[in-house]
This record gives structure tokens, sequence and C-alpha cells, in this order.
């Protein structure tokens, strides 16, 4: 409840602080637009404080519009009905946020959405943009290790749906790889052109054994 936000001020001395920590603590909370204090003479010595808070609405429904690709459903599934709660600037921009992110999740990277209060509703239109698919994946720089290794050690695959998390995720793999070679100050980075894939590689020399092993490997998603 809001009255346990504020901090409880009978039988002290009323200053400024006090309303100003109350206020701050009312806004803190996401739920109210407006609020204000008013202090009030009761007598002589002592006064009566009373806070008065504009809440936002509560939501009675999240809708999402042009979810053509992934279907609204699917969008709302990903999301935590618990922050949602109140229409508020904030909760609306958070809800903009986690819908953009999970269209970017699925390969929708040029993904952008708005969000409207309509009543008690919020309303997201979703501008889903391309589906950004891998139809080639190629190396650059590569000379010294095989390239065929280097792709067997991909998460990314030719056909797959693009996901840059993934994607990141080859870069410390094939650094992996690298260094399993001796190469361990390989560095390797990739970028995206259309529906291409690219992985361009710095390989260094290879250093001698005992020098290898006072270098630490790059970690990789299923080591132990």
């Amino acid at each position: 409840a809001l009255r346990d936000v504020v901090s409880s001020s009978e039988g002290h001395e009323l200053d400024a602080a006090t309303v100003r920590d109350g206020l701050v603590a009312l806004f803190a909370t996401g739920l109210v637009r407006d609020a204000e204090a008013i202090a009030v003479p009761l007598d002589a010595e002592r006064v009566v404080l009373t806070w008065f808070a504009t809440p936002y609405p509560k939501l009675s429904n999240v809708r999402v519009e042009g979810a053509k690709a992934l279907g609204g459903d699917a969008v709302l599934d990903g999301l935590n009905p618990s922050d949602f709660a109140y229409g508020s600037g904030v909760t609306l921009q958070k809800l903009r946020t986690e819908v953009v992110e999970f269209y970017q999740a699925h390969g929708y990277p040029a993904a952008d959405a708005t969000v409207a209060l309509v009543g008690t509703e919020a309303v997201v239109t979703v501008t889903e943009g391309e589906l950004a698919s891998i139809e080639h994946i190629r190396f650059a720089g590569v000379k010294k290790v095989k390239e065929a290794e280097l792709r067997e050690a991909l998460t990314s695959k030719e056909g797959a749906v693009f996901q840059e998390d993934v994607a990141e995720r080859d870069v410390f793999t094939l650094n992996a790889v690298y260094f399993d070679h001796g190469m361990v100050r390989a560095t390797v980075e990739f970028s995206r052109t259309g529906k291409e894939l690219l992985f361009t590689v710095r390989e260094g020399d290879a250093v001698e054994a005992g020098a290898a092993d006072r270098e630490v490997r790059p970690a990789v998603a299923g080591d132990a």
C-alpha cells in the first residue's frame, strides 16, 4: 500500500526533509503520476500531514498488434504480467523494450514497437522488419587452421536464423579453437552484411607449448 511507502512522522517534528523523502519514495514506486503533501495546523503545537497521490491506471490488458510472423500470443508469453500492472511511462517503456528484444532474439534485428495507453489497455504496435536468415557463412584471414574445422565448431549455421548472441558465442568458440592450435593471441570478430555472416580472423603466430600453458584458454559454452 502507498501508505506504507511514506515514513511515519507521527509524534516527530515536521521538516522539509521528511516531506521531500516521502514524495521521492512515492514517485519511486512507479505507481503514481502526481503527489503532494499538505500540512494543516491542528493546534498551536501540532499539524496533520496529509499525502495526496494520483495513481496511474491499473492495466486491464496488454494487446499486441502487427505481430504477423511470431504472433501476439507468443510475444505475450515471453512477458511477466506482474511487471506491467500499471500504465506508467516507465512501465510502457519497459514493455516496448522487452517486445523489441523478444523480436531481436528471434532473428528480427530491425524490429521496433510503439506502446499506447488506450483507456486501461496497453496497445503494442509492432513493426517486425525482415527475418535475418543466414545464407552464407564466410571466413577471412584464415591460413593456419582448416576452414572446415572452424565451420564445424560454429553454432551459427547456413539456412538458420541469425541471432547476434549466438554469433558472439561463436567468436569465443573460434578463439578457443585457435588457442588449442597454439595461437593464443588470435582474435576473431564477426560482421553481418545482408544475409552473409563473416568471421574475420587475425591469427598471429603459434607459441611454444610451455608458453601456451601459461595463457588462459577462452571459456566456451559446454566446457566443464
